[in-house]
């Protein structure tokens, strides 16, 4: 019964969804409402629990004294002071949105900086012409950055048209073959999920 039971239950919120969606009954009955609710609670449980399981990870690093434990401690301090800062001040008071625009908003830029100069790093290394497939992908980049850039726009005007044609034509075509992709990988999934075929999330293979 422990696996029967959340089988039934993923069944039943399911069902609930999928008619009150299709059939556009969430306005008249509020069961979509009221599960959309029930939906950002779990959420809130969910990151609850994720804080309780980084607590006890990096205690651990703390308690055996393990290599770098100095930053699991300093970790532990910033996650709970954060918190505690949020439940006091709530997500928009003074403190709490000048530690996030002036720690966390400044490390996702120098994150995503450091992402990008290892895009281009491996791009300098993949962009090499060993077949008909890596010409056309070097040529269509070659194109692309000289139409970003005003030296491109100097050297000849046209670049910019060729850019606007390959990121609405080809682009697009690719993009949308992958999204229909996605979807329909992602609703076999959903349907294993709800008729209990799939049972991974229960902890079972």
């Amino acid at each position: 019964m422990r696996k029967q039971l959340p089988i039934i239950i993923t069944m039943v919120v399911g069902g609930v969804l999928f008619l009150t969606s299709t059939f556009f009954a969430a306005e008249k009955t509020g069961l979509g409402t009221n599960i959309d609710r029930f939906q950002q609670l779990m959420a809130n449980v969910a990151f609850l629990i994720g804080m309780g399981t980084l607590f006890r990870l990096h205690y651990n690093n703390i308690r055996r004294r393990k290599e770098n434990w100095v930053f699991s401690a300093w970790f532990i301090f910033a996650m709970i002071a954060y918190f505690i800062l949020g439940m006091v001040e709530t997500n928009k008071g003074k403190n709490f949105m000048a530690l996030y625009n002036g720690i966390i908003t400044n490390t996702n830029s120098t994150i995503f900086a450091i992402v990008a100069y290892y895009i281009v790093s491996s791009a300098y290394r993949t962009f090499r012409v060993r077949s008909g497939e890596a010409t056309v992908l070097l040529l269509t980049a070659v194109v692309t950055m000289l139409a970003a850039v005003p030296i491109g726009e100097a050297i000849w005007p046209g670049f910019a048209s060729i850019r606007d044609w390959v990121q609405s034509v080809p682009n697009v075509a690719a993009t949308r073959a992958v999204a229909i992709g996605t979807f329909l990988g992602g609703y076999a999934t959903l349907l294993r999920v709800f008729t209990g075929m799939e049972r991974q999330q229960l902890g079972s293979r």
